[in-house]
């Protein structure tokens, strides 16, 4: 052999060992980033889960605040129904916008226990 042959034949094999010294270590990074890749995977899937029960409870918070806001505006209904008909029902007692006399007053002021029985 001639020793340019001899020579490229060297340079091929140098070549050769560090594409191999090279391709290990790619294997090396892909195992890694697989491992990388599983992690993320797991921890995606675990936000899922939790991103669902959130939206869950966001559901069932959201119903509670439509019962309440039903149910208060039942009770405003109701108590404006009532002051309705007390007004009705007073609007012609003659008795609803006069003073109490003060002999009345001091009458049942005197009639009273105090506090201090």
């Amino acid at each position: 052999m001639s020793r340019l042959m001899m020579g490229a034949v060297a340079v091929l094999t140098l070549l050769l060992g560090v594409a191999g010294f090279t391709l290990k270590g790619l294997y090396e990074d892909v195992g890694q980033l697989e491992q990388a890749n599983s992690q993320l995977e797991q921890s995606l899937s675990e936000q899922v889960d939790e991103n669902a029960e959130l939206v869950s409870e966001m559901s069932r918070r959201d119903q509670a605040v439509l019962a309440a806001k039903r149910a208060r505006e039942r009770a405003e209904s109701e108590a404006s129904a009532i002051k309705q008909e007390r007004d009705n029902a007073l609007k012609d007692n003659p008795w609803i916008h006069n003073d109490v006399p003060a002999a009345v007053l001091d009458s049942l002021q005197s009639g009273a226990r105090s506090d201090e029985d």
